[in-house]
């Protein structure tokens, strides 16, 4: 089974961060992966669908939610542009 993009890019996010130091370029694509997803929803105006996924990461708890904020630091750091966009303002 193949998760929805924006489920996909969120996940992405979330895990990045559990990679050991050896497999940190793997961790660097699925970020780049995951700003490739949100920046096609941010262009295509579904800003809600990734959104709604950020939420539901958000909602599982205590340890999503801090793996889902350090996966959006990464995020900012290698697409800086996405800074100013709506992705993931609802923290």
């Amino acid at each position: 089974m193949v998760p929805a993009p924006a489920r996909l890019a969120v996940h992405n996010l979330i895990f990045c961060g559990e990679r050991p130091g050896r497999e940190r370029t793997k961790s660097a694509k699925k970020v780049l992966q995951s700003a490739s997803l949100i920046s096609y929803f941010l262009q295509d105006g579904q800003a809600a669908v990734g959104n709604l996924a950020w939420r539901e990461a958000l909602a599982r708890g205590k340890g999503w939610r801090i793996r889902a904020l350090q996966g959006k630091d990464a995020l900012l750091r290698l697409a800086p542009e996405l800074y100013e966009s709506r992705f993931g303002t609802c923290e």
